[in-house]
């Protein structure tokens, strides 16, 4: 999902849902690919910071999902989105945004393309065999890493029901200025 739509034209809004760090990444390498940006966060504060971000030349319009209930404004985002990336993690083993806006998903009229933003951790531990996508899942705790294999293949089915290209990344450590096991393990 590069943001660019048959004919070089640009597609006009993505909405990610869980506007993080891997998120916001993405944004600022293909960002200018899109008119309009939608990202969504748990809190007000986050929601706040985010909205004062320039990310591809420009603040995201801010909307707030906890994945319990959508704000009206994030569905009619889903309708009007051409891309749809989601980086909300599985929560009391049930991917949220399925859960609550999977109908609205499944009718976006304009939705060309989505990206479902994993983990390696389906794998399980490989002992440090090599892996690639054509090794078996098989979660290394079956708490966190059976839900996202879950969540994996509803969006697959999704995508399936309708002819609609679902990307799969599944993402290592995620690593940057505070984020890896050395800094969270010296702050105890």
């Amino acid at each position: 999902m590069d943001g660019s739509a048959a004919g070089g034209r640009l597609m006009t809004t993505l909405v990610c849902i869980g506007l993080g760090y891997c998120a916001r990444h993405y944004l600022r390498e293909f960002g200018a690919r899109f008119e309009r940006i939608v990202g969504t966060t748990r809190s007000a504060e986050q929601a706040a910071m985010l909205g004062q971000e320039r990310l591809a030349g420009r603040a995201p319009e801010m909307l707030l999902f906890g994945g319990a209930l959508a704000p009206r404004e994030l569905k009619v985002a889903i309708s009007d989105a051409d891309a749809l990336l989601v980086s909300a993690a599985p929560t009391e083993g049930r991917d949220p945004v399925l859960a609550v806006l999977g109908h609205e998903i499944a009718l976006a009229p304009r939705l060309k393309s989505v990206v479902y933003l994993s983990t390696l951790g389906v794998y399980g531990d490989s002992g440090g065999a090599w892996i690639d996508e054509t090794v078996r899942t098989l979660p290394a705790f079956a708490r966190r890493g059976r839900p996202r294999i879950d969540a994996e293949l509803e969006w697959q089915a999704l995508g399936a029901r309708r002819n609609l290209p679902v990307a799969i990344l599944r993402l290592g450590g995620i690593y940057g200025p505070g984020r890896n096991a050395m800094v969270r393990l010296l702050r105890g």
